[in-house]
């Protein structure tokens, strides 16, 4: 019922395990996961509107951007409101994966 207590619990359980939070978090990523990408555009709403066509295969939810969502991985694309730039954010099942997307992605977003 309480955030609070169920913190405190988890915080116990893993001070008992007697390793680094980090490494314990990392048993449970499911996704790697790019650093959030900024590239300067001239017309982000045209950027936009090519990514929706490059990939209109996807499930799409546009909420604080656009999100575009595959099986095995997934970005999102935000406008920023102060500048004229794209915030990129990627995430995949492999490093693999996550490195050919981001770039195949940031080459539609440059162009």
């Amino acid at each position: 019922d309480s955030g609070l207590i169920a913190a405190l619990i988890v915080l116990e359980m893993i001070s008992e395990m007697g390793r680094p939070f980090s490494e314990v978090v990392h048993e449970f990523e499911k996704y790697k996961a790019i650093e959030e990408t900024n590239s300067k555009v001239e017309d982000k709403n045209v950027v936009i509107d090519r990514l929706r066509k490059q990939y209109a295969d996807a499930k799409i939810l546009e909420f604080d951007g656009i999100t575009f969502t595959y099986p095995d991985f997934w970005f999102n694309v935000r406008p920023s409101n102060t500048e004229p730039v794209l915030r990129l954010n990627v995430e995949a099942r492999t490093q693999e994966l996550r490195d050919k997307k981001a770039e195949e992605i940031l080459q539609h977003i440059r162009q």
